[in-house]
C-alpha cells in the first residue's frame, strides 16, 4: 500500500498546490462560480485574447496561431447528422461565432447568432487521387490557411469523403477563441450530439450556464483585487532574470521568422519511466518537477548559464464552470530556477518543487499583464 505522502507525490504540481491550500483552509482556490455578465450585449475580450489580437496585428495573415486537428473517420457516416452536430456545438458555444472589429481604436468582438459557422462537406472520392502524401499535403494546406479576424469565422470544419467508409474531418481554430483543451470539449460534444442525430433520438439542447464572455467580464472586473498580489510576486520573482539563453545553434537565425517547426515523437522505455516515477516518489515531488529539473540541467549544460527561466503553459480551468467551455483560458507561468552553488540533483529537485508550487499559487496573473 502506498503511503499518503507517496500518493500526494504522484499528483500534478497544480493539484498538490490546490490540496495544500485546502488543507491550510485558504480561500485562494478561487470563486465557487462565475456569474453571468449583467449586459448580454457586452462581449469583452479576456487578457489572453488581447494578447493574441496584438500578435495578429504584428503579423497579419500568418498561421502560427492556428490550432489544427485532423481525424480519420471509418465506417458509414451520416453526413447530415454530423453537420447538425457541429451546428449545435456552435449554437451552444457563442465564442465560436465571433469576429473581431476595431471600435474607438480598440478591438471588440462581434457576434451574430444568425450567422454561425457551418461544416463544409467535400466529396473527394471521385478522383481517387487524394491519399498518402497527397492527402497529408492537402490537410497541411487547409490547416495553414490564415484567418482574417475581422471577416472570417474563426473555426473551420471540413468533412472530406474519401470513400463510402473512409472520411477525414479537419478542424482548425484560431487561438484567440480557443486553446488545446477546447479541442477535447469540441470533440466530446460533437460525438454526443451525433449519437442523437444519427439515431433519430430526441435531444434537449441545454444552454450553457455561462459563456466565455462571462469569464472575460469576470476576469476584468475582479482583476485588481485578484491579480495585485500575484503580479507583485512575479515582479520580485523575475527581477534581474536572464532574458534569453545563449544556446549553441548550427545556423544563424533568419531575420524574419518562418514559424516552420516540427515535433519529434519518441518513446521512453518503461524501465526508465518507472525509475523516474520511483525517484519522484522518493523525493516527494511530481514527475513534472523531476522532468523540469532535468530540463534545467540540460539547458545549463548547453548554455553554461545558471539562471534559467522556463515558460510552462497551464490549462487554468480550475474555476467551476470553465472545464466544459470552449475558449481561451490557457496561461503561461515562468519557472525560474538557479543552478548556483554546489548543487546535487536532490537539492535542485527541492528548489524546483518550491518554485513550481509558488508559481502555481500565482498562476492567474495573465502573462500579457506581466510582460
Amino acid at each position: 500500500m502506498k503511503s499518503l505522502k507517496q500518493k500526494i507525490a504522484t499528483l500534478s504540481p497544480e493539484r498538490q498546490e490546490l490540496l495544500r491550500r485546502k488543507l491550510a483552509g485558504s480561500s485562494a482556490a478561487g470563486p465557487t462560480a462565475i456569474p453571468q455578465r449583467p449586459d448580454p450585449a457586452n462581449l469583452p475580450l479576456s487578457f489572453g485574447q488581447e494578447g493574441f489580437w496584438f500578435l495578429e496585428q504584428m503579423r497579419p495573415g500568418a498561421s502560427q496561431n492556428n490550432i489544427p486537428s485532423a481525424f480519420y473517420l471509418y465506417g458509414k457516416i451520416d453526413v447530415t447528422a454530423l453537420m447538425n452536430s457541429f451546428r449545435t456545438l456552435c449554437t451552444r458555444h457563442h465564442i465560436l461565432g465571433v469576429r473581431f472589429k476595431i471600435k474607438n481604436g480598440a478591438p471588440t468582438q462581434i457576434l451574430d447568432l444568425n450567422d454561425l459557422p457551418s461544416m463544409v462537406f467535400k466529396d473527394l472520392g471521385a478522383n481517387g487521387l487524394l491519399h498518402g502524401d497527397a492527402l497529408v499535403q492537402e490537410i497541411r494546406k487547409t490547416i495553414l490557411r490564415p484567418f482574417d479576424l475581422s471577416s472570417d469565422h474563426l473555426i473551420r470544419a471540413e468533412l472530406w469523403r474519401l470513400s463510402d467508409e473512409k472520411h477525414v474531418l479537419v478542424v482548425t481554430l484560431h487561438h484567440i477563441i480557443a486553446d488545446a483543451w477546447s479541442v477535447g470539449v469540441i470533440v466530446n460534444e460533437v460525438l454526443r450530439h451525433y449519437s442523437y442525430y444519427s439515431t433519430g433520438q430526441e435531444q434537449k439542447i441545454e444552454k450553457l450556464p455561462i459563456q466565455y464572455f462571462d469569464f472575460a467580464y469576470w476576469q476584468r472586473q475582479t482583476a485588481p483585487q485578484r491579480f495585485e498580489s500575484q503580479i507583485e510576486y512575479w515582479r520580485k520573482q523575475l527581477a534581474g532574470a536572464t532574458p534569453f539563453l545563449d544556446l549553441p545553434i548550427d545556423r544563424p537565425r533568419p531575420q524574419t521568422p518562418s514559424f516552420n517547426g516540427a515535433h519529434i515523437p519518441f518513446d521512453i522505455p518503461k524501465e526508465t519511466a518507472d525509475a523516474l516515477q520511483a525517484m519522484s516518489r522518493k523525493f516527494g515531488v511530481s514527475l513534472y518537477m523531476t522532468l523540469l529539473a532535468a530540463f534545467n540541467v540540460l539547458l545549463y549544460r548547453l548554455s553554461g548559464q545558471k539562471d534559467i527561466s522556463v515558460g510552462s503553459p497551464l490549462a487554468n480551468r480550475d474555476i467551476p464552470g470553465t472545464e466544459k467551455l470552449v475558449g481561451l483560458f490557457i496561461n503561461t507561468v515562468v519557472m525560474r530556477n538557479k543552478l548556483d552553488g554546489d548543487l546535487i540533483f536532490s537539492d535542485l529537485l527541492a528548489r524546483v518543487k518550491e518554485t513550481t508550487l509558488s508559481a502555481f499559487s500565482n498562476k492567474e496573473a495573465p502573462i500579457e499583464k506581466l510582460v
